[in-house]
C-alpha cells in the first residue's frame, strides 16, 4: 500500500524540485532539459495514473520543439556522427531480417533517444549550463534516495524503487546521482548525502549500480587533492554503512540466489556468440532476440550452480539479453560490436581527461553507466546516450569557446 500511495503522489515532489529549478534559469531549452530529468525520474517508469503516459507526452513536444528548432538552424552536432553510424549498422541489420514487430518498437524506440539526446545537448551552449543541469540531477537524486528509504521503512522486505517499476533501474538513477552529488557538496552535506544514496542503492538490490561509488571514490582518492586524513573519514563511514546493511539481512545481496541471473547471463552470452557467428556482418536482426531466442536456446544444456538450483532455458519462449553489449553482437554483428567497444574506449578516455581536476563524475558517471549496461539492456535510455556521448559534446564546446576568443 505505502509502495502504491508513494506512486501516485510522490512524483509531483520531483515536479516541485524543477519548478524551483525553472524560476532560476533563463534558458528555454535548459528549462525544458530539466523538466525531462524531473519526468525520468518521477513519471517515466510509473504506471500509477497516467505518469507514464504523461512522460511520453513531454517528450513528443521536446522533439517537436527540436525538430522545428533545427529546420531553422539547418544544423546539427558534431555528435551524431555516432547516431550516423549507429543508424547505419541498424539500417544494414533490418534489410537482411524481418521487419517484424519487436524491430518496430526497437526501431522507434532508438529515434525517440536520438532526438531526446540532441535535445539535452542543445541546451548546454556553455559548462554553466552543465553546471546547473548537473545541480538540479543532485537534487533529484537526493530526493529519490529520501522518498526510497521511506519505502523501506513502511515496506522493510521489498526491494525499493520508489517511483519507478525497476528497482534496477531506480538504482542506476541513484548512481549517478551519487557521483554528481558527491562533487556538488562539501564537507557534512557530502557525507550525509552519500550515505543517504548509498543506504538507498544497498536497500534497491541493485548490484550494477554500487559500481558507481566505488568507482568514484576510488577516483576520488586516486585524483583529488585534499589532504589524505579527510578522505579516511568518508571511506570508514562508507564501510561501517554498507557492513551494516549487507549483514543485517535486509538486503537482496544476502541472498543465496544471486548466481541464477549470472548462469542466464553467460548462457545468453554463449547463445549471442552463436548468432553472431551464423549472421557476423548484420546479426540476427535489430530488436529481435527476443524472438530467436527460442530457436538458438531450444539445444542448449541445463546448468547446476552451487545452490543445487538448475537453471533451464531450453524451454523458454522469449528473453531479453539483459547485457546491452550482447545485444549489439547478437543482432547487428561483430563490426558493431568491435564499433561500440572502440566509441566506448575513447569516451572513457576522454572523460578521464576532461573531468581530473574538478569533475570527477563525468568518468565515473560514465564507466558506471558502460558497467551498468553489462547486466541490463540500457540502449533506449537517452541517459546511457546522454553520458556516453558528454565528453564528446564538452570537446566540442571548449573548442568552439577557443575559436570564439582566437576571433577577438
Amino acid at each position: 500500500m505505502t509502495s502504491e500511495l508513494i506512486k501516485q503522489f510522490a512524483p509531483w515532489l520531483y515536479i516541485a524540485v524543477w519548478i524551483i529549478f525553472a524560476l532560476r534559469v533563463h534558458s528555454f531549452y535548459l528549462i525544458g532539459a530539466g523538466l525531462f530529468l524531473a519526468s525520468f525520474a518521477g513519471f517515466s517508469q510509473n504506471f500509477s495514473f497516467v505518469y507514464r503516459e504523461l512522460h511520453q507526452f513531454i517528450q513528443i513536444i521536446m522533439m517537436a520543439v527540436f525538430i522545428i528548432g533545427l529546420i531553422r538552424r539547418h544544423s546539427l552536432n558534431k555528435f551524431n556522427y555516432v547516431f550516423l553510424g549507429v543508424l547505419f549498422f541498424v539500417s544494414n541489420s533490418i534489410m537482411f531480417s524481418a521487419f517484424d514487430e519487436d524491430a518496430r518498437a526497437q526501431t522507434i524506440n532508438l529515434l525517440v533517444m536520438i532526438v531526446m539526446t540532441n535535445f539535452l545537448y542543445h541546451s548546454i551552449r556553455q559548462n554553466g549550463d552543465l553546471y546547473q543541469l548537473f545541480g538540479l540531477y543532485a537534487k533529484l537524486s537526493i530526493l529519490a534516495a529520501v522518498i526510497g528509504v521511506t519505502e523501506y521503512i513502511f515496506t522493510p522486505s521489498a526491494r525499493i524503487e520508489a517511483t519507478m517499476a525497476n528497482p534496477n533501474y531506480y538504482a542506476y538513477f541513484l548512481g549517478i546521482g551519487f557521483c554528481v552529488a558527491y562533487d556538488r557538496y562539501y564537507g557534512a552535506a557530502r557525507l550525509i548525502i552519500s550515505l543517504l544514496i548509498i543506504i538507498a542503492i544497498v536497500l534497491s538490490g541493485s548490484r550494477a549500480a554500487l559500481a558507481f561509488p566505488v568507482i568514484h571514490l576510488l577516483m576520488f582518492f586516486i585524483q583529488s587533492h585534499v589532504n589524505w586524513r579527510k578522505k579516511i573519514l568518508p571511506l570508514m563511514a562508507f564501510s561501517l554503512v554498507a557492513s551494516s546493511v549487507f549483514l543485517s539481512g535486509s538486503s537482496r545481496f544476502s541472498s543465496e540466489g544471486l548466481d541464477s541471473s549470472d548462469a542466464e547471463r553467460s548462457i545468453f552470452l554463449r547463445l549471442a556468440f552463436e548468432m553472431a557467428n551464423d549472421h557476423p556482418l548484420t546479426g540476427i536482426g535489430w530488436g529481435r532476440f527476443p524472438s530467436e531466442f527460442s530457436n538458438y536456446a531450444s539445444g542448449v544444456e541445463q546448468v547446476i550452480i552451487e545452490s543445487g538450483d538448475v537453471i533451464d532455458v531450453s524451454t523458454h519462449d522469449r528473453r531479453v539479453t539483459h547485457n546491452d553489449f550482447v545485444r549489439i553482437l547478437a543482432e547487428l554483428g561483430f563490426p558493431a560490436a568491435v564499433g561500440g567497444l572502440l566509441l566506448c574506449f575513447f569516451a572513457l578516455r576522454k572523460a578521464y581527461f576532461i573531468g581530473r581536476n574538478n569533475n570527477i563524475h563525468l568518468f565515473s558517471s560514465l564507466a558506471g553507466t558502460l558497467l551498468f549496461s553489462l547486466t541490463h539492456n540500457n540502449l533506449n535510455s537517452v541517459l546511457f546516450w546522454f553520458f556516453l556521448l558528454l565528453p564528446f559534446m564538452l570537446e566540442s564546446i571548449h573548442r568552439r569557446q577557443l575559436g570564439n576568443c582566437s576571433d577577438r
